[in-house]
C-alpha cells in the first residue's frame, strides 16, 4: 500500500503572532503564551507561574478525582476506580483560565493541565482555547492528564472551542486516567465523569502544523482521547494505548467523530472489552491514515458509531471482533471481511488485486474476527483475493503496516461463501439458514423439504421466512461446494461473510456441519445449543478435535454483538455465547485455521424476539 500524504491544517505565523479567524470570519492576532512544565516549578513567559486563580494561568487548583472509601452514594466507580487523598495530592493542576494560543513543553510527572475559561463560555464564541503542544510529557494517575472543562461549544465539526497543535518535530505522550461517575450531592445525576485519559467536555479539534510532523501519544487506563460532543481530527500523527475505547465521543445520535487528514494509530480494549473508535453518533473518514485495533473477544470493533460511518477518501485498517456496517453511501470502496474463526495475534492480512499486486500487507498485535479495510487502490466491479498468514520480507513495517514491494510467501488463500452485511449466503450456494425462535412452532410431519434459496420470493432477505406459516427449523444442509476466493466489490456488495481457507488451494480438506433439528433448539424463553452434529466430507463422517471447532454468534446487520467459544470449553460456555436482546443473528460453526487437515464453516441464522 502506498502512503498517502498527511493533511496539514496550517498554522499561520506572522511577527511571532498567531493569526485566528474570529467568529466575525476577519483574522486577529493572538500572542502565544509559553507555559514551561516541570516538576521543580512550572514557568509562564520566563517567571513562575502565579497561584492566583485570576490569572490566565495558574497553578493550585484541586484536581477532580474519584474519592476513596466514599459509599454508593457518592458515585458509580468501584475500588477500582478510587483514589486517596494522598496520591491526588502529589498532582499539580495547571489551570488556563483566559482564551488564547497556549504553547506548552516540558515534563510533570504527577499533574494535569486543565482549561475552564467559566461556566458562560459555552455559548461565547470567542472563549477558544489553542494548545500547542511542543514537546510535552504528562502523567496524572487520578484524572485526565489534560481536561478542557468549558470553552466555547460550535457544535459544528469545522470549528472548536478546544484546539490542540502538535507543533512540527515535536514529540508528545499524555498518559491519564480517568474520573468514574460522581453524582451531584443528594441525587443520581452526574456532576462529574472523565472516561479518557486526553478529555474535553466541548468539541475538539486536533492538527498539525506546518509540516504536520507532529507526534501525540496517548496511555490510558481506560479510554483514550473523548469528547462530549464532536472530535476532529485534521493532521498531525497519534498513536493511542487504551485498556478500553480508544477513542470516544458520547452524545447520543449527535456526536461526529471526523478524521480528515494525518496518521492514526490505535491500540484498545486492552483490557476486558473497548473499542477502536466509538461513536455514539457518526463516525466520517475523509483522508489520512487509520489502523484501529479493538479487543478480538469482547464483541468490539476496530470502528463503532450509533449511527452511520462514512469513509470518503484515506487508508483504514479496523479490527476487532466485529465491526460496525460501514454504509454504502461512502463515497470510496471498501471491503468488510467476516472470518469463520478467530484469527490469532500477528496472522498477516494481505490483498491483492487479480494479477497478484499487493493492495495491502498488515501484521495485526491483536487476534480478530472481523476486518474492514478501504483504500484508493480499491475499485469497484474488480477482483481482489485475500490471503491469511505467511511472512512478508525486505521491507520494513510500522504499526503493523508494511511498505509496498516485500517477499510475501507462506500465506494461505481465503474464500467466502456469504455476503450482504451480517454475513449471509452467497446467492447460489446450498442454504445452511434455519429460523430459531423462542416460542417455535415444530415442522409439521410430511412437509416436503423447503427449496433452496435461489428459488425463493427475495432471496436476498433470509429474515422473510419469519412471517406465519413459515417452517420453524430444517436440517441437514450447508456446503462449502460454492466458495469462491474472489473478492469483487461492486456498488452494492462490499462485505464478505464465512471468510476461511480456500479448500482447493490450501492443500486442506473441506468439510460440511450438518445438525438435526434437536441441536439447535429454542427452550423455554431462550434458544440453547445443543451440538452432536456430524462433520462429513462428501457425505462421509469425519472426526475433528473439539478444540478446533469454533462457535461464533454475532448480530445481523453487525451493530452490537459478537461472541465466540471452542466446542472444547464446555457447554457453559456454549450457553454464555447466546445472546440475550431481541433481534436477528447468524450461528457460525468453524474449523479453526490451526488444522491442518481440514477447513470449513457452516452457518444457521436466528431470530430471538
Amino acid at each position: 500500500m502506498r502512503k498517502r500524504s498527511l493533511v496539514v491544517l496550517l498554522s499561520l505565523i506572522v511577527t511571532g503572532a498567531l493569526v485566528l479567524a474570529g467568529s466575525s470570519g476577519l483574522s486577529r492576532e493572538v500572542k502565544e503564551t509559553i507555559i514551561t512544565l516541570a516538576d521543580d516549578g512550572v514557568l509562564v513567559d520566563g517567571s513562575s507561574i502565579s497561584e492566583d486563580p485570576s490569572s490566565a494561568v495558574y497553578a493550585g487548583a484541586n484536581i477532580v478525582y474519584y474519592e476513596e472509601g466514599r459509599g454508593s452514594s457518592y458515585g458509580e466507580g468501584t475500588y477500582k476506580d478510587e483514589h486517596s487523598a494522598n496520591e491526588a495530592a502529589r498532582h499539580t493542576v495547571i489551570t488556563i483560565t483566559k482564551p488564547g494560543v497556549y504553547r506548552v513543553s516540558g515534563t510533570l510527572t504527577s499533574g494535569q493541565i486543565a482549561v475552564d475559561l467559566g461556566s458562560s463560555a459555552k455559548k461565547d464564541s470567542g472563549a477558544v482555547v489553542e494548545l500547542i503542544l511542543d514537546g510535552v510529557d504528562i502523567t496524572c494517575t487520578v484524572a485526565p492528564a489534560i481536561i478542557f472543562y468549558n470553552v466555547w461549544e460550535s457544535e459544528s465539526t469545522t470549528q472548536a472551542g478546544a484546539i490542540v497543535t502538535l507543533a512540527d518535530n515535536s514529540e508528545n505522550t499524555v498518559s491519564g486516567s480517568h474520573v468514574a461517575r460522581i453524582y451531584k450531592e443528594g441525587t443520581t445525576s452526574k456532576l462529574h465523569k472523565y472516561d479518557g485519559a486526553f478529555y474535553s467536555k466541548r468539541s475538539i479539534i486536533i492538527r498539525g502544523e506546518e509540516s504536520g510532523t507532529g507526534t501525540l501519544s496517548i496511555k490510558a487506563d481506560n479510554e483514550g482521547l473523548c469528547s462530549e460532543m464532536h472530535l476532529t481530527i485534521e493532521g498531525g500523527a497519534i498513536r493511542i494505548n487504551s485498556q478500553d475505547d480508544g477513542i470516544n465521543a458520547n452524545e447520543d445520535g449527535v456526536s461526529v467523530i471526523t478524521i480528515n487528514g494525518g496518521y492514526l494509530y490505535i491500540d484498545a480494549g486492552n483490557g476486558s472489552e473497548g473499542d477502536g473508535i466509538d461513536s455514539n453518533g457518526y463516525l466520517i473518514i475523509n483522508g489520512g491514515t487509520l489502523v484501529s485495533l479493538a479487543n478480538g473477544r469482547s464483541g468490539d470493533g476496530g470502528i463503532d458509531a450509533d449511527m452511520d460511518i462514512k469513509i470518503n477518501g484515506g487508508t483504514v485498517v479496523a479490527l476487532g471482533s466485529r465491526n460496525d456496517a460501514t454504509s454504502a453511501s461512502s463515497e470510496q470502496p471498501y471491503m468488510e471481511l467476516s472470518y469463520a474463526s478467530v484469527k490469532s495475534a500477528g496472522t498477516l492480512i494481505r490483498i491483492t488485486d487479480q494479477q497478484g499486486n499487493e493492495i495491502v500487507t498488515f501484521r495485526p498485535g491483536k487476534i480478530y474476527q472481523s476486518l474492514t479495510f478501504s483504500s484508493p487502490e480499491l475499485l469497484l466491479d474488480t477482483v481482489y483475493h485475500v490471503y491469511s498468514g505467511g511472512t512478508n520480507a525486505g521491507v520494513k513495517e510500522s504499526d503493523g503496516l508494511y511498505l509496498a514491494g516485500g517477499i510475501y510467501s507462506g500465506g494461505t488463500q481465503q474464500s467466502y461463501s456469504g455476503n450482504a452485511s451480517g454475513m449471509m449466503p452467497r446467492p447460489g450456494m446450498m442454504d445452511p439458514l434455519m429460523n430459531m425462535r423462542q416460542a417455535p412452532q415444530q415442522q409439521p410431519e410430511g412437509m416436503p423439504p423447503i427449496p433452496p434459496i435461489d428459488n425463493r420470493p427475495d432471496n436476498r432477505n433470509p429474515w422473510e421466512r419469519n412471517a406465519p406459516g413459515y417452517p420453524n427449523q430444517q436440517s441437514d444442509f450447508g456446503t462449502l461446494a460454492n466458495a469462491s476466493p474472489e473478492f469483487i466489490i461492486t456498488a452494492n456488495q462490499h462485505s464478505f461473510g464465512n471468510v476461511n481457507d480456500y479448500a482447493p488451494t490450501s492443500g486442506k480438506t473441506a468439510v460440511v456441519f450438518r445438525i438435526n433439528e434437536n441441536n439447535l433448539i429454542a427452550s423455554g424463553t431462550s434458544p440453547s445449543i445443543s451440538f452432536a452434529g456430524v462433520i462429513t466430507v462428501e457425505g462421509e463422517p469425519v472426526s475433528i478435535p473439539e478444540t478446533d471447532i469454533q462457535f461464533t454468534i454475532t448480530d445481523v446487520p453487525s451493530e452490537n454483538y459478537s461472541a465466540s467459544c471452542l466446542l472444547s470449553d464446555g457447554e457453559a460456555a456454549l450457553k454464555a455465547i447466546i445472546p440475550s436482546d431481541a433481534g436477528n443473528y447468524v450461528l457460525t460453526i468453524a474449523v479453526v485455521d490451526s488444522n491442518s487437515q481440514y477447513t470449513g464453516s457452516s452457518q444457521w441464522a436466528f431470530t430471538i424476539e
